[in-house]
């Protein structure tokens, strides 16, 4: 199936700005430390990062910009380890950055996902000018190797 795009909306197509992104980002990781602090207790550090991590990993697999992902990551880290591993900010000391790791590792997976799914168009910023083959299954062909005759392997 292919979309046929109009190249002047593809050449005036408008990306989010990365402030209005990292804004966005921003507000999604503050909203669940909120509720992560209030469904979870503070001895239950794994249940709190894996839910930082979810919200990183589902905003890094929605923005494409990389800059806005980077700081919305740093982010959710310095939330997590100052507000939700340790108490009133306190980016020192504590267990709380050895669960960090976690959260980079799902904006690495959101970023991989969301780039899996750009198409070759998205990814040039370009049309691109592929024209569609035919598969070989579908042609009826059949590959005959070099030096054997075309009658098949008895000849006839």
């Amino acid at each position: 199936m292919s979309v046929d795009r109009d190249p002047e909306l593809v050449a005036h197509a408008e990306t989010t700005p990365v402030g209005i992104s990292v804004a966005a980002g921003a507000v999604a990781v503050t909203g669940a430390a909120l509720v992560v602090a209030a469904v979870f207790g503070a001895a239950e550090l794994p249940a709190r990062v894996l839910v930082i991590a979810a919200v990183v990993a589902w905003f890094s697999a929605r923005v494409r910009d990389l800059r806005a992902v980077a700081a919305v990551t740093a982010l959710a880290g310095a939330v997590f380890v100052g507000f939700l591993a340790n108490r009133y900010g306190e980016l020192t000391g504590g267990e709380g950055w050895s669960y960090a790791p976690l959260i980079l590792f799902a904006a690495a997976l959101g970023a991989g996902c969301q780039r899996m799914t750009m198409t070759a168009e998205d990814r040039s910023g370009r049309q691109t000018g592929a024209t569609p083959r035919p598969c070989p299954w579908e042609t009826n062909t059949m590959a005959i190797p070099p030096g054997s005759r075309s009658g098949g392997p008895d000849g006839r």
